[in-house]
């Protein structure tokens, strides 16, 4: 979100965070009869560095969905990148899509997948390029929205995901793709909000997708985290579908984390708790394979995690909450911060601090959605976007 006469305090002086927001109304899916009413708001962290290879775990072309796959050239030469489109039950398929020097492409993936397909995507460019998804829906025929993804450069054994719900309103899904030669057995851990967890155990055929969902396994009314933990290098995405409150409907999707990472920061340039805006933190450290997750009513080690706040008159406040691995953390922004805030925050904690902040809003009572991101590991000084539009 851009407030022209708002500032947020400049905390590091050559690095910054940049998010991208996009608003949409009325957004036409050319491959149906009658345009999708789609009225929602996507977000999405920058990519720091180009690449050669791009994955995606998520991604739909059944009725009422429209998805789309956008690759930047950053470079001085036309770029040439294989799209390969994976699915659950065929062999993939392959087309060529050139790019153009400092130029962006645009796929129709409806289109290049046939329509009624789950599909996964694996991009590999001769030259180093950008990729995100951008998806258009109409859920089940009930609700309207829009999801955006960056890409995944780099597969990992391990994934992990702090956002996660089934509340009223809310059906999740979570998304695997095995791009490698071999088949791959995955541990999917739920953890929920009162310290509890479920397991699940998948075969993932090579160059497969599987796709859980996530409301059949919990129950309803769930707050729940994920830790997907594989035999081989995997790909994991997070999509979730809502009526918020009964009021407002959308989607949001997001890339895991991965678990062997070793930033203990999260980062997030937006957040805001104006009128029609409700914003979340949400918190999560997988437990320690050694730890089993510890069984209801054993002790568990508080772990503190700083949450630091930073506002547009440049001053800042600092929280600090104590966690427990393996435990699902939500706090509620507007509730906590006062609202009217434009804030981004800092959390900073162990090793393998999951953190994503979902927001949902009512956008100048035209726009009614949501988005979610898991925000940046540090600063950077270079930030690039693939998606983005000025259509009507």
């Amino acid at each position: 979100m851009t407030y022209p006469t708002t500032r947020r305090r400049k905390v590091f002086p050559l690095a910054f965070l940049l998010t991208a927001s996009a608003f949409i109304v009325n957004a036409v899916n050319p491959s149906a009869h009658l345009p999708a009413q789609a009225a929602d708001g996507t977000a999405a962290v920058g990519i720091t560095e180009a690449a050669n290879r791009w994955y995606f775990a998520e991604g739909y072309t059944g009725d009422g969905f429209q998805e789309w796959l956008c690759l930047y050239n950053p470079g001085d030469e036309t770029a040439v990148a294989r799209v390969d489109l994976v699915f659950p039950d065929a062999p993939p398929s392959s087309l060529e899509l050139p790019i153009g020097p400092r130029s962006r492409s645009t796929l129709d993936v409806n289109t290049a997948a046939g329509r009624g397909s789950d599909v996964s995507i694996v991009v590999d460019s001769n030259r180093e390029v950008v990729a995100e998804r951008p998806i258009y829906f109409t859920y089940r025929g009930k609700w309207s929205g829009s999801t955006v993804s960056p890409g995944c450069s780099s597969p990992n054994r391990g994934w992990s995901f702090a956002e996660g719900t089934t509340r009223e309103g809310f059906e999740e899904w979570l998304c695997l793709l095995n791009p490698g030669d071999h088949a791959l057995e995955a541990d999917v851990i739920l953890a929920l909000e009162d310290g509890t967890q479920m397991e699940l155990r998948l075969e993932l055929p090579s160059m497969r997708r599987r796709t859980i969902e996530v409301n059949a396994v919990v129950g309803p009314g769930r707050d729940v985290s994920a830790c997907v933990v594989a035999g081989g290098d995997i790909l994991a995405e997070r999509a979730m579908y809502f009526l918020y409150r009964g009021r407002w409907q959308g989607g949001h999707a997001s890339l895991g984390r991965p678990l062997d990472s070793s930033s203990a920061t999260r980062y997030f340039a937006e957040g805001y708790t104006g009128p029609g805006f409700e914003t979340w933190l949400c918190l999560y450290l997988p437990a320690r394979p050694e730890e089993g997750g510890a069984s209801e009513g054993q002790a568990k080690d508080a772990i503190p995690v700083e949450l630091a706040f930073f506002f547009e008159d440049g001053s800042s406040r600092v929280e600090t909450v104590a966690i427990e691995a393996g435990r699902r953390y939500t706090f509620f922004l507007n509730q906590w911060l006062g609202e009217g805030m434009d804030v981004s925050i800092r959390a900073s904690g162990p090793h393998g601090l999951m953190a994503e902040r979902p927001m949902y809003f009512n956008y100048k009572g035209t726009c009614r959605g949501g988005h979610v991101t898991s925000g940046a590991d540090r600063p950077y000084e270079r930030w690039l976007f693939a998606e983005g539009t000025l259509r009507p």
